[in-house]
């Protein structure tokens, strides 16, 4: 059965373009954390996966880097972060399933743990500390 929940793949997402003040589309690295639930739904839940060059737009608690020499079974070229606190949906026909760069969950549980654990710690600033009291 095909399960690409903690899998990362290549997908078609926007992005603002500075130099041509407007928004563009460009194919970049995602991290599916949620395969849709409703037969139909064609949404999955994913974080962005950002090689974030300039130092100042890391975010220490909510970013986990991953390196190259680190992680050797994931296809990345060079540094890149997990953008923890930047979930987004993707729909399917935009995710590219052939263009798959590793199994974060299966290959690096620890990893996967720390991912998960840094969204819940910023979904908690957005919901706060007692989520019990929601449902």
């Amino acid at each position: 059965m095909f399960d690409p929940v903690g899998n990362i793949y290549a997908c078609l997402t926007e992005y603002y373009d500075r130099e041509k003040q407007a928004i563009g589309i460009k194919s970049r690295p995602v991290l599916i954390l949620k395969e849709p639930e409703v037969s139909g739904d064609k949404q999955y839940v994913a974080l962005p996966v950002s090689t974030m060059l300039q130092e100042r737009y890391r975010h220490a608690r909510y970013d986990v880097r991953l390196e190259p020499g680190n992680y050797p079974l994931l296809k990345v070229k060079r540094s890149c972060f997990v953008r923890c606190h930047k979930q987004m949906t993707v729909y399917r026909g935009e995710i590219d399933f052939t263009n798959w760069m590793g199994d974060v969950k299966k290959n690096y549980p620890r990893l996967w743990r720390d991912i998960l654990s840094r969204l819940i710690l910023f979904e908690k600033t957005i919901v706060g500390e007692d989520i019990s009291c929601l449902f």
